[in-house]
């Protein structure tokens, strides 16, 4: 499942990454033997038998991955940030600091209505970066340790 997650948030297809959280994140019994599908335990242990903590770490890969990628490159060599990339329609609001993207970069995001409302940049070193909403990109030339806000326009 985790796995599944991480492709449908590659591919920037939010509600099929969300339906395999959920898959994920279904809670199974202790005593339960299964061979396909996903869950985890109570205490939130990967439930495929024996214990599997990749599908732990790939969940928490595959959520960061649903609103940061970093993945994609200009043609200059410079990082493109696609910010909530796979934003699933069931977080329409949300606020999540901490994201690391390649690059140096800590990003911080803020949704509302389903919609970027701001995005905080902070830069381990000086440089220039191409941001991406939902198809719409800027050059930003971030200055380490200073951070910066992008307020997307409205509609924009």
């Amino acid at each position: 499942m985790a796995w599944k997650l991480n492709l449908y948030a590659r591919l920037m297809d939010g509600d099929h990454a969300h339906k395999m959280l959920g898959y994920l994140l279904r809670l199974v019994d202790r005593n339960e033997i299964r061979s396909h599908g996903g869950g985890v335990y109570p205490n939130l242990f990967d439930a495929h038998p024996p214990f599997q903590i990749d599908g732990n770490f790939g969940a928490t890969a595959g959520i960061a991955e649903m609103l940061l990628q970093s993945h994609r490159r200009t043609p200059e060599g410079g990082y493109i940030l696609d910010l909530i990339p796979a934003l699933p329609a069931a977080w329409p609001a949300l606020r999540v600091t901490g994201l690391r993207a390649r690059g140096g970069v800590t990003v911080g995001l803020t949704c509302r209505d389903g919609k970027l409302t701001e995005a905080q940049l902070l830069s381990d070193r000086d440089g220039t970066f191409t941001v991406s909403i939902k198809g719409h990109q800027q050059q930003v030339t971030l200055v380490k340790g200073i951070p910066m806000i992008i307020t997307p326009k409205p509609g924009g």
